[in-house]
């Protein structure tokens, strides 16, 4: 029994040294759903964050990228359908102190090929902090209400978690207006890559 338990505690512990450094400090970050597949991966480069992610709709496998000026804050989206860049006008590095301010809003510009196709507003707003359990790793995160306005709207937004030990937003939801979830992803795996 002694010798079961041992292995137990051993065990714990080799998880518990896999949970991941910052991503600024490792080769990459992956993130796992497993049913239905959607994966995530995550690197720092001198560009920024950025996410590859593959995921499962309807049977067949959909691949995109994103690169983050801040973890919060998407500036280029790639699809199988082109690239959309996002420009925003406030300093994105503020969103550092996101539950010291508790709020930042940003004029932004969705740009396609180079040209402006809409304006809007970025707003972020720090509403409480919270811990999310992935696999074997616990992490605190803060709880970011993520609103984009970029016309007419139904009020929804997203509700991220994001990890600032991570630099990652390690869960997000949809919202509607009344606060009611809609739909989201959440990860059961997280593992550091090798290289």
């Amino acid at each position: 029994m002694r010798v079961m338990s041992l292995a137990v505690l051993v065990g714990a512990g080799a998880a518990a040294a896999d949970c991941p450094r910052p991503v600024s400090e490792v080769a990459g970050v992956e993130l796992v759903r497993s049913e239905p597949f959607f994966a995530n991966v995550y690197r720092h480069s001198p560009e920024g964050l950025i996410e590859t992610r593959v995921m499962e709709r309807d049977g067949a496998e959909e691949k995109g990228s994103t690169i983050y000026i801040h973890p919060l804050a998407p500036g280029q989206q790639i699809s199988a359908n082109g690239a959309i860049m996002l420009d925003y006008t406030a300093d994105a590095s503020e969103l550092d102190r996101l539950d010291q301010t508790g709020q930042w809003t940003s004029a932004i510009a969705v740009k396609i090929d180079g040209q402006v196709v809409m304006t809007g507003t970025a707003e972020k707003r720090f509403v409480g902090v919270d811990t999310v359990t992935i696999g074997d790793c616990r992490t605190d995160v803060w709880l970011v209400e993520d609103r984009m306005a970029l016309g007419p709207s139904d009020g929804s937004y997203m509700l991220l978690s994001y990890a600032p030990d991570l630099g990652l937003v390690v869960r997000a939801v949809t919202m509607a207006a009344d606060g009611k979830p809609l739909q989201g992803v959440e990860f059961d795996q997280i593992r550091v890559l090798a290289e």
